[in-house]
């Protein structure tokens, strides 16, 4: 996947680069905290320390800075995923549970953006549900490799349910510090023991 954003104009120095991070980062924090549809441009210039006209330098509407966003989450989500498929083949199921779950946690910020987007964009929406097949579909041939016998139907459906389980992972992760560590946990152990009983099936 290519690494550039959708840019109205390309930052060709490292301070420039800087600030159209420091623009998303400012971007990213705002829709999350007050809704896509509430944030303003000027917000986010003032968010980020920068003019206006910086911003508009780079971003000449908040679509665009959507646009810039959602691509960046699917840049870490690629990655993400393509580190999983590295490791996850010689591993047991427990070391897969592992990596899933802290797959999810490093994702957690993106994820909270890119839903914060999708509620308000539907282009967004749309390609956000693409999007997430991506690991759904990783999953099914690494069941399937680890089990020869399992047919295409099993493994489909063995990764739905592994998605399912890993879906709560981020909001468990703003749970109480208290009881944090021990959701997590459970989230690890059902999924070490699912993963288990699918392989050896």
């Amino acid at each position: 996947m290519s690494t550039e954003l959708p840019l109205a104009r390309e930052p060709k120095r490292a301070r420039g680069r800087q600030r159209v991070a420091s623009l998303l980062d400012a971007a990213a924090a705002l829709f999350v905290e007050k809704g896509y549809d509430a944030t303003t441009t000027a917000a986010i210039a003032e968010r980020a320390g920068a003019s206006i006209g910086s911003l508009y330098q780079f971003f000449p509407t908040k679509q665009t800075i959507a646009e810039a966003l959602f691509e960046r989450y699917q840049q870490h989500v690629a990655a993400a995923v393509r580190d999983f498929v590295a490791r996850a083949p010689h591993s047991s199921p427990r070391e897969i549970a592992d990596m899933l779950v802290e797959l999810m946690l490093g994702l957690k910020s993106h994820r909270d953006v890119a839903a914060a987007l999708s509620n308000a964009v539907t282009e967004i929406a749309e390609r956000r549900e693409r999007a997430r097949g991506i690991l759904r579909r990783e999953v099914v041939t690494i069941l399937k490799s680890a089990n020869p016998r399992l047919t295409s139907k099993q493994a489909t459906v063995a990764a739905a349910l592994i998605a399912q389980m890993i879906k709560s992972v981020p909001a468990f992760a703003d749970e109480d510090k208290s009881i944090r560590s021990a959701l997590l946990a459970g989230v690890r152990e059902m999924l070490t023991l699912y993963i288990t009983h699918i392989v050896e099936t």
